[in-house]
């Protein structure tokens, strides 16, 4: 209908589609969403920092060896000598040492599973904190600009809405001047006529 087309917004409504529509305000939360981001990733350099990688590997033979557990000290009948090691200290003797029990230990299995996890945190890192510093300036600055850019986009916003309103109440007041002077031209006129 012609009424709603052309229905008087409120001072609210205005501030409120000036403060949604502004390009130059929507700019500078971009700038501020942007100084954010730039804080974050100067903060993430000191943040702990983990890695983590695994391995798989599927062999084709699996292979063990077979290591002595216990041993005992048994007489073998004659003297033992070592012919490759004939400088050995101590004269040979009738015992020995014989295995008596066994394990096998693996050397290659058919599956081999593997991971690795490391933790690095920066103590001390002087150019981490001046980074950090000013990242966190640049975002103080950026969230004042949106303020000052919300600030002036509504304050000429109620500018232009009051003086509006302002020339809307003179144009009332010119038309019912222009009523009165016409009321009193009638008058003048029906005086004229009667001869007054």
């Amino acid at each position: 209908s012609s009424s709603a087309a052309t229905r008087t917004l409120t001072f609210q409504e205005v501030l409120t589609r000036m403060e949604s529509q502004s390009l130059e305000l929507q700019a500078a939360r971009a700038r501020l969403a942007q100084a954010q981001e730039l804080s974050a990733k100067a903060w993430s350099g000191y943040l702990p920092q983990i890695t983590a990688g695994a391995s798989y590997t599927r062999n084709s033979d699996e292979a063990s060896i077979r290591l002595p557990m216990a041993y005992a000290i048994r007489d073998v009948g004659a003297p033992t000598s070592d012919p490759a090691n004939p400088d050995l200290p101590g004269t040979p003797t009738n015992l020995s040492l014989v295995p008596t029990s066994f394990i096998e230990a693996p050397i290659q299995r058919f599956n081999q599973v593997g991971a690795q996890v490391q933790l690095n945190q920066a103590l001390l890192a002087p150019s981490l904190c001046l980074a950090i510093k000013s990242a966190r300036l640049a975002e103080e600055v950026a969230a004042f600009n949106v303020e000052a850019a919300r600030r002036e986009i509504l304050f000429g916003a109620a500018q232009l809405y009051f003086g509006a309103a302002g020339l809307k109440q003179a144009v009332n007041v010119q038309e019912r001047l222009l009523e009165m002077h016409t009321a009193r031209e009638k008058d003048a006129q029906v005086g004229y006529e009667a001869g007054a």
